[in-house]
């Protein structure tokens, strides 16, 4: 089962090591790069592995930051959660077209899995507004409505997507104070 993730990434180190990746054409290449975290990184892989793969890795490697955010159980609940609020709207389209359209991906480090969308900064501050959006419009402990939809949220499970949204809002709000972008990250 895939498994989708989010950190934080730092543009201007993707920016440092982009030219010396963009120029490879083999895992070999990136081996003997001058620069050691990638000839470190290139390492651990052999001959046959894709330039494309291996540049993706070494990505994630050197330029994601601080914690990772897991989102379990899946990403489409996810966005179905986000959805359920008018104020999550602009925040699900964001993180979808974040993670499933190659927002941001180059060709030469474009693959199945490994980062699949990445953030500006700009786009962070953005997605941050709509979760705090987000999270003024959630219903507090003491918002007891009445009627039937009153009675399911006293009965409804705790934890699951709604602790996701939490952590990933807390985490884009890290990231926005950190000055850095966002990163998609598909495992399989």
């Amino acid at each position: 089962m895939a498994t989708w993730s989010f950190a934080g990434f730092d543009w201007v180190r993707f920016r440092a090591i982009a030219p010396d990746l963009r120029r490879a054409v083999s895992v070999r290449d990136l081996r003997a790069s001058v620069n050691t975290q990638i000839a470190e990184v290139a390492g651990a892989f052999d001959d046959t592995a894709s330039t494309a793969e291996v540049c993706n890795v070494v990505i994630a490697e050197v330029c994601t930051r601080g914690r990772w955010v897991f989102v379990r159980p899946s990403l489409p609940e996810l966005i179905r959660d986000l959805r359920r609020r008018d104020p999550g709207e602009d925040a699900a389209e964001m993180i979808t077209d974040l993670a499933l359209s190659a927002h941001n991906i180059e060709s030469w480090f474009k693959v199945d899995s490994g980062i699949m969308g990445l953030a500006t900064r700009a786009e962070v501050d953005h997605l941050a507004s709509h979760l705090a959006a987000y999270d003024r419009d959630a219903p507090r402990s003491g918002d007891h409505r009445a009627g039937i939809a009153g009675w399911a949220r006293r009965f409804a499970p705790t934890g699951g997507q709604g602790d996701v949204v939490a952590e990933l809002a807390e985490l884009v709000r890290e990231a926005r104070q950190d000055e850095l972008g966002l990163a998609a990250i598909l495992e399989d």
